[in-house]
């Protein structure tokens, strides 16, 4: 009932495509519990950004629907994370000269605003919502990750996580994130990151194994 209401609610061409994308890719327990308010609501939220962004209004269809659309990343608690980033960062990154920029801006300010912390084991959970990790004020990377990310889609930059299970020499895994810049992906290390390409841990990830799901970059 929650899902068709959503679709009732959606009357608009692009809201139609919206929920329809959603609703095609979006994991089963989703579809069995997230209320339809919810789905509209961050749609409706998705398509302003898309036309009030600079980052975002001339994007292909396929990565504003892949990359700024969709409302999580993996595990993490299902929230209204978009018109609270938005409101607070659109007006930061509008005075940025260009995307990069505006990354790098994102990556500073999240965590002095907030008082975030990197650590790898004392954060509640790995995969946290942006307003857990903001209320508890610590986050590994995949938590980092994670709000980065959504703060960078709340404002119409298309971003994605990546990351590896478990590095080619078995010392740990990592999660990082993706932007994407006028026709290329570019990496970006939440919380340790000056711009774009540029992270701690470039060379091991070089050294992934592609023909490993263990050690493999997804």
């Amino acid at each position: 009932g929650e899902l068709v209401w959503a679709i009732e609610a959606c009357s608009d061409p692009d809201e139609l495509e919206a929920i329809g994308w959603l609703l095609a890719w979006m994991p089963d327990r989703d579809l069995r519990a997230l209320e339809g308010a919810f789905l509209v609501d961050h749609l409706r939220e998705a398509l302003r950004t898309r036309t009030e962004s600079r980052f975002c209004r001339d994007l292909p269809d396929a990565i504003f629907l892949n990359e700024v659309l969709p409302y999580a990343f993996v595990g993490e608690r299902r929230e209204r994370w978009r018109t609270p980033l938005r409101e607070r960062y659109q007006k930061l990154v509008d005075a940025a000269p260009d995307q990069e920029a505006a990354v790098r801006l994102l990556n500073r300010r999240v965590w002095t605003d907030h008082g975030i912390k990197y650590h790898p084991t004392k954060r509640p959970k790995t995969d946290q919502s942006p307003s857990e990790t903001i209320d508890c004020g610590i986050a590994s990377c995949t938590g980092l990750s994670i709000i980065l990310a959504d703060a960078c889609r709340a404002v119409g930059i298309p971003a994605r996580l990546a990351g590896v299970p478990m590095w080619h020499n078995d010392t740990g895994n990592h999660t990082w994130i993706e932007v994407w810049d006028e026709g290329e992906w570019h990496f970006v290390e939440a919380f340790g990151s000056d711009g774009y390409d540029r992270a701690w841990c470039t060379e091991h990830v070089r050294k992934a194994r592609a023909d490993d799901p263990l050690y493999a970059v997804w």
